[in-house]
């Protein structure tokens, strides 16, 4: 329990970020073509391809809490990642729950999207 009070505290931290992070995801884009998805043991994994560029969707299948904060633990990763070196980070952005998103078996979980 103390590792998700620590968790929900970096979370509060990063929250402006993430929040302009949100911002730039389209979370409802026109060009997307599914090309292929996976059910590995843990989460599903699609790739899509999304006015031409290929994406990564992942989606965990574990419990509902930690089903949350394993989407945000990616993006605040990744983010950090990103905030030293560029070149080692791969952009991470959350789709909500309750969005349709091609790759995104359940409408009601979240996901991430990466580069």
């Amino acid at each position: 329990m103390k590792i998700y009070r620590v968790i929900v505290s970096v979370i509060f931290v990063f929250s402006q970020l993430l929040y302009a992070r949100l911002n730039i995801l389209d979370v409802e884009p026109c060009h997307v073509e599914l090309i292929r998805s996976y059910e590995v043991e843990y989460s599903h994994i699609s790739f899509v391809r999304i006015y031409g560029r290929m994406y990564v969707i992942k989606q965990k299948k574990i419990n509902y809490l930690d089903k949350v904060v394993s989407v945000v633990l990616d993006a605040i990763t990744a983010h950090v990642a990103e905030m030293f070196d560029a070149g080692i980070a791969h952009h991470v952005d959350i789709i909500p729950a309750g969005k349709n998103f091609p790759g995104k078996p359940y409408t009601s979980w979240p996901a991430t999207r990466s580069l």
